[in-house]
């Protein structure tokens, strides 16, 4: 789904956010954690290879956590198991 998303892009932007905050009902929140995990692992990472090879720069990887005590440190568990340094955590 975000290769297409990317691929429909004139120029890319300067950053993409997967956000498992707000905008992931309660119910999901488990399953997102995996998708964007597993998109940083494979895709976004394959992406950032072939764009580096070309001698172009990536966008950004901005992953957004919870902030909530509840979610936190399942979110950074996700996001810094797959290699991401640099996270949006939103009040």
């Amino acid at each position: 789904m975000v290769e297409r998303q990317l691929a429909q892009f004139q120029e890319l932007p300067d950053a993409v956010v997967p956000d498992l905050e707000d905008s992931v009902p309660e119910s999901q929140k488990i399953e997102a954690r995996k998708i964007v995990s597993e998109f940083i692992r494979t895709t976004w990472r394959q992406f950032k290879e072939e764009r580096m090879r070309a001698a172009l720069d990536p966008p950004l990887l901005i992953p957004r956590v919870n902030f909530t005590h509840q979610h936190l440190e399942l979110d950074l568990q996700a996001v810094l198991s797959a290699g991401r340094g640099l996270i949006d955590v939103c009040c």
